[in-house]
C-alpha cells in the first residue's frame, strides 16, 4: 500500500469513528459484558479519557520533553550528562552507514523492527542536542525509509517499537522536517497505528495474534508504542485521541490482572521486555497531558521486584521463560535505562545502585547471553546468536531519565521478601557477593490476581500465560558465585524440568484457577521460612491428598527442605504401582556431580571454587536416578537429579534435605523422634518438621538424649497457635 493510499484509507476509518470500539478488556463491575473471554471496555471510559485529550494545547516537541525541557537537556548534555551525551553522540557517528533492515513481514520481524525504531530513535535525539546537520541527516534518512514497509509487518507486534521510533522523528523533529517530509512521516505513523488498533478489535477480520494476551509482554509492546504514537499525532489526526485513549485504558486494566507486588510473571528478563514500552507510553502521556500515571503500586514496586532477583555475579534469577543475563529479545536487551527511570520517579537509591550494575553489564562487550530470537529450538541447544546492538536501546533513554540528585544506595533492606501474587519468595544471606540466593515460588500460573478473576466467572486466554512455568513449590540456589540448582530455564515449562517432586512420573496440571499458595511466610533474625501447598497441582487420579514443601533458609549457611506428601485412599490403592521422584537440576556445563550414599556433591569445573552439598536426612533407604538433557547436536545442557521411591508402598512420602556451600560447615545428623524429623546442626542447634501437622507440642516430648543444651526450631506442628514455629531448649518452649 502506498503512502497516498493509506492516507485514503485512513480517511475512510475516519468514518467510523462515531461508532464504539470496545477495547478488549474486562472490568469487574461490568462482567456482565463477558462473551467468551472477550469484554467490551464501556465506551463512556474511552469518551472520559478522549475528552481530556481533546482539550490540550499541542505543541511540538511533546513527548518526553517539550521546548523548555529540551533546552534544559542540550546544557545537561555539557554537564551532569555529558557522559551520556557522548556515548549518543558517538554511537550514532560510529554507525552511521546502517540503514534499515529489510522487513518482510514475516515471523521473526521484531528484530529489526525493534532495532530500526531505537536507531531513529537515537539519531534523532543526537541531532536534538548537537543540532549539527550530519545527525539531522541519519535521521532524515532513516525516517523516509521507514516510512515503506510491507503492510503484513503491521500484523507483528515488533510495529509498536518501530513505530513509536517514528512517533518521535515526527515530534522532535517536526519544525526541522519539510512540510513534505512530514506529511510523509504523518501519513506512516498514522497508517500504521490506525490498522494496528482496528486490528486489535474483537470483530477485525485480520486480527491480531497477541491481540487478548493482556498481560503478556508481546501485548504491551504493541499497545505502548502506539499509544505513544497517537499523542504524537493528538490535534494532527482526529482518531488520535481515540487511540491514545485506548493504550491508556488497556494499560490501567492490565494492572488490574497482576496484582500491586511488582513482580513480572514472564521472568526478570521479560520484565525489561514488558516495562520498557509502559514506561515510555507513561512518559509520553505525562509530557503531552500533564498527567502522571506512575503512581500505581504495582509500579513502584517493581524496582525491588528486579533487585530481589539480582545475584552477586550481575546476573539474574531465571525463573519462568527466563533468562540468567536478565535481558529478553530486542528492546529488552539491556535494562539500565528503565531502572534509571524508576531511580527518578521514585527518588529511589536502590534502584539506581542496581542501574549502575546493570549498566556495567549493559555496556560490556559481548557475548553477555542476551538472545536472539529465545524460541523453542535453543532451550535444547547451548549455543545463542547475539543481538547485534544491545547498547542501541540505552543511548537516548540514559540521557533523558538519568537524574544525577537521586543517590545511589546499596541494598539496605530485608533479606528476604515475599512477591504475595506471584507465590514467589526470595531468600538471601546478604547483598554481598559473597552471599547466597534461594528462590522458591508456589502459586498458580500468572498468579493469585488471575486465579480470583476466574473464580469470578472471567475468562482469560491461554496465551496470557504461555510464559509462565509449572514450577509449584521448585526452588533455585546460588552460592559462592555460583548457580547449582538451576530453574529450568526458557520453554522448558512442564513441572518435569522443575526442582519438584512427581507421582507416577506425570507433570503437574496447567489450569491457571488451581488453589496453589505460599502458606505461611516467616522472616526473623536468623531464618526465612515459607510452606508451598501444591497439593491441587497433581492430577486427581493420581489420588494425592496433601502436598506441602517447607524451606528454611537458617544461620545464613544452611537450607532445609522438607517435603511432605500423603495419598488419599484412592492414590493409596496402587499400593506397588506407585512410582515417587524427588528432583534436583543442574548444569552439567559448570558442575558436576558427585554422589556418595545419601551425601551429593557439586564441584565446580572450573577453577577451585567451594562445593554445594547435599546431605538426605530421611528417608533412610531410596535410590538415585540421573537423567541428562542433550541438545540436538548431543552436548549436555541440564542433567537431573532423581531420589526415587520405584514402589511407592505405604501413603506418604517424606523427604527431608539439608544443604550447604560452606566448606567448614558441620555435617547434619539426624535424630530418631517418634514424631518429628529432627535433624543437628553442629553442637547448639535442631531443627525439626513434625511428621503430622495435628502434632500439639508438648515439652516433655522433647526432653531427650541429643536435645539437652540445644535449642531446636520447630515447623509444621499446629501446638497452641496454628501456623507457627517453636523454640524449645531444655523443656522450655515459646510460640513463634
Amino acid at each position: 500500500m502506498d503512502l497516498l493510499n493509506r492516507l485514503e484509507f485512513i480517511k475512510k476509518i475516519s468514518a467510523l469513528s462515531g461508532l464504539a470500539m470496545g477495547t478488549p478488556f474486562l472490568t469487574v463491575t461490568d462482567a456482565e459484558d463477558l462473551r467468551n473471554g472477550q469484554a467490551n471496555l464501556p465506551q463512556r471510559t474511552l469518551d472520559s479519557i478522549q475528552d481530556k485529550l481533546s482539550n490540550i494545547q499541542k505543541s511540538h516537541p511533546s513527548l518526553h520533553f517539550d521546548s523548555k525541557r529540551l533546552t534544559q537537556l542540550r546544557a545537561q548534555a555539557k554537564g551532569t550528562h555529558v557522559r551520556y551525551a557522548q556515548n549518543l553522540f558517538q554511537w550514532v557517528d560510529k554507525n552511521k552507514s546502517w540503514s534499515p533492515s529489510r522487513v518482510t513481514g514475516g515471523s521473526g520481524d521484531e528484530v529489526p523492527l525493534e532495532e530500526a525504531g531505537a536507531f531513529l530513535t537515537n539519531a534523532s535525539l543526537a541531532f536534538c542536542l548537537s543540532r549539527k546537520e550530519q545527525h539531522f541527516e541519519i535521521a532524515r534518512n532513516w525516517a523516509l525509509a521507514m516510512c515503506e514497509y510491507p503492510s503484513g509487518a503491521i500484523r507483528n507486534y515488533g510495529m509498536g517499537i518501530y513505530v513509536a521510533g517514528l512517533a518521535r522523528a515526527f515530534d522532535w523533529l517536526y519544525h526541522d522536517f519539510s512540510a513534505e517530509d512530514r506529511d510523509t512521516v504523518k501519513t506512516a505513523v498514522a497508517d500504521i497505528v490506525t490498522q494496528m488498533y482496528h486490528n486489535a478489535q474483537p470483530e477485525a477480520e485480520n486480527r491480531s495474534w497477541w491481540s487478548n494476551r493482556y498481560i503478556h509482554h508481546d501485548f504491551w509492546i504493541p499497545v505502548g508504542g502506539c499509544g505513544e504514537a497517537a499523542l504524537a499525532l493528538t490535534g494532527e489526526i482526529k482518531e488520535a485521541d481515540k487511540y491514545a485513549a485506548y493504550a491508556k485504558a488497556n494499560f490501567d486494566l492490565a494492572l488490574t490482572w497482576i496484582g500491586n507486588d511488582g513482580a513480572w510473571h514472564e521472568g526478570a528478563a521479560d520484565w525489561c521486555y514488558a516495562l520498557a514500552p509502559l514506561l515510555w507510553f507513561y512518559g509520553a502521556w505525562k509530557t503531552v497531558t500533564g498527567e502522571d500515571l506512575h503512581n500505581k503500586p504495582w509500579v513502584r514496586n517493581t524496582a525491588n521486584y528486579r533487585l530481589y532477583h539480582w545475584l552477586p555475579n550481575n546476573h539474574y534469577v531465571n525463573l519462568n521463560d527466563s533468562f540468567r543475563s536478565g535481558r529478553y529479545s530486542t528492546s529488552g536487551s539491556a535494562s539500565c535505562h528503565l531502572l534509571r527511570r524508576l531511580a527518578s520517579i521514585y527518588r529511589d537509591g536502590h534502584a539506581q545502585w542496581l542501574a549502575d550494575n546493570d549498566e556495567e553489564f549493559d555496556f560490556k562487550p559481548s557475548p553477555k547471553g542476551v538472545y536472539e530470537a529465545p524460541y523453542e529450538d535453543l532451550s535444547y541447544k547451548p549455543g545463542y546468536n547475539e543481538y547485534p546492538h544491545p547498547k542501541s536501546q540505552t543511548m537516548a533513554w540514559n540521557m533523558l531519565w538519568y537524574d544525577p540528585s537521586v543517590e545511589s544506595i546499596p541494598p539496605q533492606m530485608p533479606k528476604t521478601c515475599h512477591f504475595e501474587n506471584m507465590g514467589t519468595v526470595m531468600m538471601r544471606t546478604g547483598w554481598g557477593e559473597d552471599a547466597a540466593v534461594v528462590s522458591f515460588a508456589c502459586a498458580p500460573l500468572a498468579g493469585h490476581v488471575v486465579k480470583e478473576r476466574i473464580d469470578e466467572g472471567e475468562q482469560i486466554h491461554w496465551g496470557n500465560f504461555a510464559h509462565d512455568h509449572a514450577d509449584y513449590n521448585s526452588f533455585t540456589l546460588f552460592a559462592n558465585g555460583q548457580y547449582f540448582i538451576i530453574p529450568a530455564g526458557y520453554a522448558r515449562r512442564a513441572s518435569h524440568f522443575q526442582n519438584t517432586v512427581d507421582v507416577n512420573g506425570a507433570d503437574f496440571e496447567t489450569d491457571p484457577s488451581l488453589n496453589i499458595h505460599i502458606e505461611e511466610f516467616i522472616n526473623e533474625n536468623n531464618f526465612s521460612y515459607a510452606v508451598g501447598d501444591a497439593t491441587e497441582a497433581f492430577f486427581p487420579q493420581l489420588g494425592v491428598k496433601r502436598y506441602k514443601r517447607h524451606i528454611l533458609l537458617f544461620e545464613n549457611k544452611w537450607l532445609l527442605i522438607f517435603d511432605d506428601l500423603q495419598l488419599n485412599e484412592r492414590g493409596s490403592q496402587n499400593k506397588v504401582w506407585n512410582r515417587f521422584n524427588w528432583t534436583v537440576h543442574s548444569d552439567p556445563t559448570t558442575h558436576e556431580c558427585v554422589i556418595n550414599k545419601n551425601r551429593v556433591k557439586w564441584e565446580s569445573l572450573k577453577g577451585n571454587k567451594p562445593p554445594l552439598w547435599m546431605y538426605v536426612i530421611e528417608p533412610r533407604e531410596f535410590g538415585w536416578e540421573r537423567e541428562m538433557l542433550q541438545s540436538k547436536k548431543g552436548e549436555h545442557m541440564m542433567e537431573a537429579l532423581r531420589l526415587s521411591k520405584p514402589e511407592f508402598y505405604g501413603n506418604e512420602k517424606k523427604v527431608l534435605s539439608v544443604w550447604s556451600w560452606e566448606n567448614q560447615a558441620e555435617v547434619p545428623q539426624k535424630m530418631d523422634h517418634p514424631e518429628c524429623n529432627i535433624v543437628l546442626l553442629g553442637d547448639k542447634k535442631a531443627v525439626g518438621f513434625a511428621k503430622s501437622p495435628s502434632l500439639s507440642v508438648r515439652p516433655s516430648n522433647f526432653l531427650q538424649n541429643g536435645l539437652e543444651g540445644r535449642e531446636l526450631l520447630l515447623f509444621g506442628a499446629s501446638g497452641n497457635k496454628e501456623r507457627s514455629f517453636f523454640r524449645i531448649k531444655d523443656g522450655e518452649f515459646s510460640v513463634g
